[in-house]
């Protein structure tokens, strides 16, 4: 009909009677031509009011045939629909949305539509799904109905002819439409016989060749694999393949393949949240980019879903480049998202599951005109938001004061709660959401009853949802409620079912090793509070996730980023030694103090495994496996991605090429997968079945082979002295209840001590001697007492080996030591100290090769005198007086490079120059050089040919002080780090040194180090080292004027 015509009949209308068998039909052509024409902008809200009450006349009215031609009821039922849903859109009025669902849910299932013309089938489902959007944002709804009776609609519409381009359009809504109110119930059945009805609809012969299909079966099966937390990701990726390589560019169906595409990127996010997932989901989706245009209508899920993997990765590894890329991710997406809420439904169920990250993005946009419009949302998810508002995105605020409005806030969105919670089909994702809420308002305002509330909620949907992805979070949520309220109503059985809770927890197949981590700390230390016999069990799996989380970092500088992030978790290894000991086991404890610390130095070292006995059995897998660990060491000491390398190519939007960042990960994990498939060929050789694993304590013992090693194991749970021995058992010292406070008090106050006053300070020197004197009470003597008991002759040398605060505490230096003795003594003067970082440390420095001091010495002086340096001249000279081979680089020959060079040709070394504390950032710590540093990467970079690298004399400042004091096991100092790289003994400085020292220490050392004569002459110069050391500070003491800090202060490490 024309608009002419529409026109001329309009005002015969008036005059045509309601029983006229025309007027019907007069109705409809003129309403149907109102319909067409109908511009938002243009016309006003009364004209879809009269198109409304026209096609419901008309509809109505009883006399609907003219000439036997029967009146299109369907058409007009159809258009009737759509109409109300514009005004619905216009107004808000909920009587409208629910008129178009019930009107919509009649077309589809009465057969009042001929499922033959798509057009008007694909208009009604469209609609249905856009009301249901609005009906899940604007007023509770029976999610389990409305999915079972959807999936009957679906399983119509698959089997429509698809060969048009309008019904792929349609695919994509229906499945999230559908998954999203799924995963809004809770419930799976439905969502399984989507995919059964997807896979029969692929398999009939009239559409075999629709492409569309196959796309769509790869997209359902991604959401359901990611609800239930499967893995079909193979069949995915076919399904994937086969429709992008065959669809035309530009087809309609090319969407659904997209999503699937990212679908398949993101699944192993849903099925275990771990490193490796991020990575193949970042890969995948840059891949998926790179097949999209700017501003395709599917760019913007991607760069949502990217903006989140690239967070994740963040989250894991700290690299800033990763949390730029992903800002700029989102700022695009968001862009392009403002007018395509294709995504809503999913977005939702997922939000509400997990409020963050892209999806909470999305469901932000889509939610802000009509929460505007809502002067009270009831729905859970309404309360959620209003919650937020309320408290901000972090939560319950417990700093705020009794005096707040708080509790009466809290009390409101708990009513609102309760009251959606009442009004809805009882979804899991509206109680996950409540128990949260209450369990926060019970740990910030009490009330029992609110901490009730929340554990029933959990147990209702872990009882009922077996296998939903939430299920770690509902796990860990309950054994936290669950423990509150076990020690505030001192209930046994809530402490006992918590522990259990943690270790369900623990173990959920849909865990990731993040996840897994994050428990087990909770597990561990409620399983030992309560005596929980899963105790051990809990500190072994600590014990095993923390390691293999640190070598998820490609270099160790993003392995130092991940220690940092595990906070409390590194603290496990101490305390895991502790509950041994408490428990008998002394020998396993000493094997977990070794396992558990100096984790990346053990690392490093590993990865310098010799292969020399294995070449004699097997050449071609020790060339292997030397070849393996070689390029492993590359990767691990190289310096991570900087920040500018990838910066301006993703700031122009050109997401989809792969970062540096992601390139050394892979290649990281490559060379992992391979080295331990070669160790476990190894393994299975005769004679070969410990290589490459932990030190056994038998092992262990050998670094006690030149004399006892002393370990201070340092923990809240109890502390112990333990000596190990190399041909006796261990011995154990017990310590005083307030031995871990005490201790503690020593390093804080002599922290405090360096960081407010001048190290020649006359309070910095009483604060030292106060805490060498504690200090002395409370290890010193206890240890003295013990070492004459096992009859350690005095003069012996003995190893120090501490953990925790001891390792920025000198315990050489202990004392003074009551004596009748003119001159006082400290512990140096009755054992000859050193320390390692480790027992294998020890043993690596210690292992046999050919006679170094065979080798004729040769030592390079570095040296860089200024004002406040006065240069290495006086101990040149010496060490040349005693035939001695000295390379000078002095000012600006002492470059980066002729350093390096020097450190591979010498067997012996001497620092003479200033040292740079980085404490924030432990592998830029590093010696001034001539407008260059030598930084402690550097050192770990460095390869030195054994059994070359011998001894190293550090005069700089601050060369054996901890640059990460929040992790002292890990010893991260350049002392550390010249003996990782080859020399078997190092002289450092625990703190700044007075600039004479170096020159009057030095030169009183090397005097002793090349002497013919004294007890250690017929040792190798690493072995004289420490006696040299001790026996020139005896000297440097009885010089005037010699404050106590400037001869504590050098320590000696290694062999």
């Amino acid at each position: 009909m024309s608009e002419e015509l529409s026109r001329s009949l309009k005002p015969v209308l008036p005059a045509c009677p309601l029983s006229h068998p025309i007027r019907p039909h007069l109705l409809y052509n003129i309403t149907s031509w109102e319909y067409i024409n109908y511009d938002e902008n243009s016309h006003p809200i009364s004209y879809l009011d009269d198109i409304v009450s026209q096609f419901t006349e008309a509809i109505l009215l009883p006399s609907r045939f003219l000439d036997g031609i029967s009146l299109d009821v369907a058409t007009a039922f159809t258009l009737l629909t759509h109409t109300l849903f514009r005004r619905f859109v216009r107004t808000r009025q909920l009587s409208d949305l629910e008129c178009v669902i019930e009107f919509c849910r009649h077309l589809l299932s009465s057969g009042l539509l001929v499922k033959g013309i798509r057009a008007q089938f694909l208009m009604v489902l469209g609609v249905f799904l856009r009301a249901l959007d609005y009906q899940t944002e604007l007023a509770p709804s029976n999610d389990l109905e409305d999915a079972g009776w959807m999936v009957a609609v679906y399983r119509d519409f698959v089997t429509l002819d698809h060969s048009d381009e309008l019904t792929p359009i349609a695919f994509p809504s229906i499945a999230i439409s559908l998954s999203g109110k799924i995963l809004g119930s809770g419930q799976s059945e439905h969502l399984v016989q989507m995919v059964e009805h997807t896979r029969e609809a692929h398999k009939l012969p009239q559409l075999k060749d629709n492409l569309g299909l196959s796309a769509l079966l790869a997209l359902v099966l991604g959401m359901y694999s990611a609800f239930i937390g499967a893995d079909n990701s193979q069949e995915i990726a076919a399904l994937c393949d086969e429709s992008l390589s065959l669809l035309p560019s530009g087809h309609g169906a090319r969407h659904i393949a997209h999503l699937a595409t990212w679908w398949l990127a993101s699944l192993q996010l849903f099925v275990v949240s771990d490193v490796d997932a991020i990575e193949d989901g970042i890969n995948s989706v840059r891949a998926l980019l790179k097949t999209m245009p700017s501003g395709s209508r599917d760019r913007s899920i991607c760069l949502f879903g990217l903006s989140d993997l690239l967070r994740r990765r963040y989250d894991y590894f700290g690299n800033e480049e990763c949390l730029k890329e992903a800002k700029l991710c989102a700022e695009e997406a968001i862009f392009q998202h403002i007018n395509r809420p294709e995504m809503v439904s999913l977005t939702e169920a997922l939000a509400y599951s997990n409020n963050s990250g892209w999806m909470g993005a999305l469901l932000s946009l889509r939610r802000a005109d009509s929460l505007a419009a809502t002067p009270e949302d009831n729905t859970v998810q309404g309360v959620a938001e209003r919650y937020q508002a309320i408290f901000g995105t972090r939560g319950l605020d417990t700093t705020k004061g009794s005096d707040s409005n708080e509790v009466t806030d809290i009390e409101e969105v708990i009513r609102q709660c309760q009251v959606a919670l009442s009004s809805t089909s009882g979804g899991h994702r509206d109680a996950v959401n409540m128990a949260i809420v209450l369990l926060q308002a019970h740990e910030n305002h009490g009330h029992e009853e609110l901490l009730d509330k929340s554990i029933d909620l959990c147990k209702s949907v872990v009882a009922t949802h077996s296998r939903h992805r939430t299920r770690f979070t509902l796990l860990r949520l309950l054994g936290d409620a669950l423990f509150n309220r076990g020690l505030s109503m001192n209930r046994m059985d809530d402490l006992s079912e918590a522990v259990a809770m943690f270790r369900a927890a623990f173990e959920d197949e849909s865990a990731g090793a993040a996840d897994r981590l994050s428990v087990t700390y909770p597990w561990a230390l409620f399983s030992r509070t309560v005596g929980h016999p899963s105790t051990s069990v809990a500190y072994q799996n600590a014990m095993s996730v923390i390691q293999s989380s640190l070598v998820t970092g490609p270099t160790v500088q993003t392995q130092h980023t991940v220690m940092v992030d595990l906070g409390l978790c590194m603290r496990m290894p101490l305390e895991y030694a502790s509950y041994q000991i408490e428990t008998d086991q002394l020998e396993p404890a000493l094997e977990t103090l070794e396992q558990g610390r100096a984790l990346l130095w053990s690392e490093m070292r590993g990865l310098r495994t010799s292969a020399d006995q294995l070449r004699k059995v097997n050449p071609a897998l020790a060339d292997k496996f030397s070849a393996i660990s070689q390029a492993l060491e590359v990767i691990t000491t190289s310096v991570s991605p900087r920040e500018d390398t990838k910066t301006s190519l993703h700031a122009t939007g050109d997401h989809a090429e792969i970062d540096p960042f992601s390139y050394a990960l892979k290649e990281h994990r490559r060379l992992r997968q391979e080295r331990d498939q070669v160790i476990s060929e190894i393994q299975a050789l005769p004679g070969f079945e410990n290589f490459f694993r932990a030190f056994s304590f038998a092992a262990l013992q050998d670094a006690a082979s030149a004399g006892p090693v002393i370990i201070i194991n340092h923990c809240h749970w109890r502390c112990d002295i333990i000596v190990i021995l190399h041909d006796a058992p261990p011995s154990i010292i017990t310590t005083p209840s307030d031995f871990y406070e005490s201790a503690n008090a020593l390093g804080s106050r002599l922290l405090n001590a360096r960081r407010m006053y001048l190290l020649e300070s006359k309070q910095y020197d009483r604060a030292l001697r106060s805490v060498l004197l504690e200090l002395y009470n409370l290890v010193g003597q206890p240890v003295i007492d013990r070492l004459e008991e096992l009859h350690i002759p005095k003069q012996s040398r003995i190893w120090w080996c501490p953990t925790a605060v001891f390792c920025s505490l000198p315990l050489h230096a202990m004392g003074p030591i009551p004596s009748k003795k003119k001159q006082k003594q400290y512990f140096s003067d009755l054992y000859v100290c050193s320390y390692t970082p480790s027992l294998s440390a020890l043993i690596t420095a210690r292992t046999p090769t050919a006679r170094t001091s065979s080798l004729s010495p040769s030592l390079l002086m570095v040296d860089l005198p200024d004002a406040k340096i006065q240069g290495a001249k006086k101990e040149t000279e010496m060490i040349r007086a005693s035939g001695v081979q000295v390379t000078d680089l002095v000012s600006e020959k002492a470059t980066r490079a002729t350093v390096m060079q020097g450190l591979r040709e010498h067997n012996l070394v001497h620092f003479a120059c200033h040292g740079q504390l980085e404490a924030n950032n432990p592998f830029d710590t590093s010696f001034k050089l001539h407008s260059d540093r030598l930084t402690l990467l550097d050192i770990i970079r460095s390869r030195l040919e054994h059994p070359i690298a011998e001894f190293a004399f550090l005069a700089a400042c601050h060369t054996a002080e901890l640059t990460d004091v929040k992790h002292p096991d890990e010893m991260l100092h350049l002392t550390a780090a010249m003996q990782y790289c080859g020399f078997r003994s190092v002289v450092g400085t625990m703190w700044a040194m007075a600039d004479l020292d170096g020159t009057d220490l030095s030169t009183l050392f090397y005097g002793n180090l090349f002497s013919s004569s004294g007890e250690d002459n017929d040792k190798s110069l690493f072995e004289k080292s420490a006696r040299a050391l001790r026996d020139a500070i005896q000297e440097l003491r009885k010089k005037q004027g010699i404050t106590l800090e400037r001869w504590v202060n050098f320590v000696h490490y290694g062999a």
